[in-house]
Formats: C-alpha cells, sequence, structure tokens
C-alpha cells in the first residue's frame, strides 16, 4: 500500500456507505478505501447495513471498519444513521457499488480549506463496456465540464460527496 501522509492522531473524515444486498460490489469498495493517499488514521469507514439479505455483513465485517445494521429503510435514512455515528468534521458519502480513485479523499477534501465550502460533488467514471453506460459516462462528462465553469453548485451526487457534518446535520 503506497501512503503519503504521517498518520494524525485524530480522524478528521468519516466515510459513508449505505449498503443493501451489496456482496457483488462492497468487497471492491471497500478494498479501494483501504488504500487511499491518505493515511488511514485520517479517516474512518462507516457501512450501513440496510437490512441486506446476501452476505453484505460478511464482507463488510471482514474490513476493520464501523458496521452498523439497520431494518430496510432506503439510502437516505442508512446515510443518516452513519453521520449521526461519524466522527470526523467532514462527511463524504460513495455508494457500494462505486470504487473511488486513490485520491479520492485527498481530492474530495482539498475544498472544504476555503471556510465557505460545505459541500462537494466528486465525478463518477466507469469502467463498463456497455454502450449504455458509456452514453451515461458522456452525459456526465458534459455535465462536470458545465461545473468547472461555475462557482457554485446545486446539486450533489451521493455517489461522491462530502460535506460539513455540522452544516449536514442542521440542514
Amino acid at each position: 500500500m503506497r501512503k503519503q501522509n504521517q498518520p494524525t492522531d485524530i480522524i478528521r473524515f468519516s466515510i459513508i456507505i449505505p449498503a443493501y444486498n451489496s456482496e457483488k460490489t462492497l468487497f471492491t469498495c471497500l478494498e479501494s478505501l483501504e488504500d487511499q493517499s491518505l493515511s488511514k488514521e485520517a479517516y474512518e469507514v462507516i457501512i450501513v447495513d440496510d437490512g441486506s439479505t446476501d452476505s453484505t455483513a460478511t464482507i463488510a465485517k471482514k474490513f476493520n471498519n464501523k458496521y452498523i445494521y439497520q431494518t430496510n429503510q432506503g439510502p437516505a435514512s442508512a446515510r443518516n444513521k452513519g453521520v449521526k455515528s461519524a466522527v470526523g468534521d467532514i462527511i463524504l458519502f460513495t455508494d457500494s457499488d462505486c470504487v473511488p480513485d486513490y485520491n479520492w479523499i485527498r481530492e474530495m477534501v482539498k475544498p472544504f480549506s476555503n471556510p465557505e465550502v460545505i459541500g462537494v460533488k466528486g465525478t463518477y467514471k466507469t469502467k463498463q463496456k456497455q454502450l449504455a453506460a458509456k452514453f451515461a459516462q458522456a452525459e456526465f462528462e458534459d455535465r462536470y465540464d458545465l461545473l468547472q465553469k461555475s462557482s457554485r453548485i446545486d446539486m450533489i451526487d451521493t455517489y461522491s460527496a462530502a460535506f460539513r457534518k455540522a452544516v449536514f446535520l442542521n440542514i
């Protein structure tokens, strides 16, 4: 594993992953979060199992992360439950079928050095080969080009999102 930062003594960031019957994708997602460019001491990973009936729990518990189970209430409820147990001042969301890039956390939290920033939207890149997935990726990339020209955004997709925890809880 590659690590560029010195370990810290305090968790600064909390990554929350809602998971429902995610046995086919969760392992790869969690594996990518084990190998980030930030020291693991700087962040925690919280998996909120939203009532899965497959081996999601078994997979989640293979990693040294926080695991929370709730009866099925949907991903928004799972994210909110994760935020309530989060230690970090910045919360990040990703989905159980996403594979965050090596620099994902580092890049997502960079804008928070500006105290006016309350939320950040990340990008989505697919490695899928199907034609529909390629068209969806092209649409995302067009949106990202438009967003880069704006100083503010009004929509943050939860597959790659970050917020100041205090603001998120207040809203």
